[in-house]
Formats: structure tokens, C-alpha cells, sequence
């Protein structure tokens, strides 16, 4: 176990380092713009599931300072969770989720979960998430991406940190964070 830690432990460090990084540049930007909300991905993105510990959920080492760097660094944007995990705000008055309510608005918690998505929808994201990624999303990030685009048309100003195509596909209201990932 020691000689697996020391081997990725360098790659880990440098991977959180720039996944702290990306996040703080990226709040500068949003934090210039009018109301802006930035919805947080859960699974390998605040957090994932330690395998080595009995498959156990883990906040990311960096999550919950960085949390509270955030708040206190950019009062001014608003925070909540983009997940396709079913009632976040019951999540959130339990462990280890609840660690992170300090930083959340309960008015910004949405599950993609249950999310319809038409036909049309599927052929246009599709296609919008090819050309932005060269990939093809799955019925999650199309979930994810038709509940993002309801909340925008409602005219409020979401950005979106995601370890999947989500993110990657808004351009500059997404941070994809998946070559973060880390490896324990």
C-alpha cells in the first residue's frame, strides 16, 4: 500500500494544485458577471468513491478549504450542486455531504435524476456536444445539459464545474474538470 501511495502521490498533488488553480481563475472571471451561479458537480468532482477504504464517498483533499476560500474570496456568487444523485438537500443533512452546506444556497440544488429529455433534445445536444467535445454525451450529460438549459432560459447566469462533457461543452460557463481526477 505504502509503495502504490508514493507512486501517485506526486501526480495527485500536481493534479489537485491545478484543479485549485483552474477553479480560482475561473471564479475571477464568473465573478465579474452579473449574478452569476456556479453549480458543482458531486461524484469525482467534490468528491469520489474510495475504493482502497471499502468503496467509502471522500471529499477531493482540497474541497472543503477551498469552500471556504471561495465563499469568503467571491460573496458575491452563488453556489449549489448539479448532480444526477436523487434529493440533494436531504444528502446535505448527512454525512459527508453535510460538511459542505456552509457553501451551498438550498435554492440551488438540482438532481438531473428525473429530467424528460425529447427526442429533439437528445438530436440537439448530441450535436452541439460533439462539435464543442468530439464526444458523444451519455443520457446523464444530456440530463444534466436540458436541466442547464431550463435554469439559463429562466435568465439566471449558471456556470458549471463537471468532470464530463457538461461542463466542457458551455465553453466559458463550464469547467471541466476531469483531468483532475485523482488516483487513489
Amino acid at each position: 500500500m505504502k509503495e502504490d501511495l508514493a507512486e501517485v502521490l506526486p501526480e495527485n498533488i500536481r493534479k489537485e494544485t491545478e484543479f485549485v488553480r483552474n477553479i480560482i481563475e475561473s471564479y475571477e472571471k464568473w465573478s465579474q458577471e452579473p449574478d452569476p451561479v456556479v453549480l458543482w458537480d458531486v461524484d469525482d468532482t467534490i468528491g469520489k468513491y474510495d475504493h482502497i477504504q471499502d468503496n467509502k464517498w471522500i471529499f477531493r483533499p482540497s474541497i472543503i478549504p477551498l469552500m471556504h476560500f471561495l465563499q469568503d474570496k467571491f460573496p458575491n456568487v452563488k453556489n449549489g450542486i448539479l448532480s444526477n444523485r436523487a434529493q440533494m438537500s436531504d444528502q446535505l443533512d448527512r454525512e459527508p455531504m453535510g460538511q459542505t452546506k456552509f457553501f451551498l444556497d438550498k435554492d440551488h440544488l438540482y438532481s438531473s435524476r428525473n429530467v424528460e429529455v425529447s427526442i429533439d433534445e437528445h438530436e440537439s445536444i448530441k450535436a452541439e456536444v460533439h462539435a464543442a467535445t468530439n464526444q458523444y454525451p451519455n443520457i446523464d450529460h444530456e440530463q444534466k445539459l436540458v436541466l442547464v438549459k431550463d435554469l439559463q432560459s429562466k435568465n439566471l447566469n449558471v456556470k458549471v464545474i463537471d468532470d464530463n462533457a457538461v461542463a466542457k461543452s458551455l465553453g466559458k460557463d463550464g469547467l471541466h474538470v476531469w483531468k483532475y481526477n485523482l488516483s487513489f
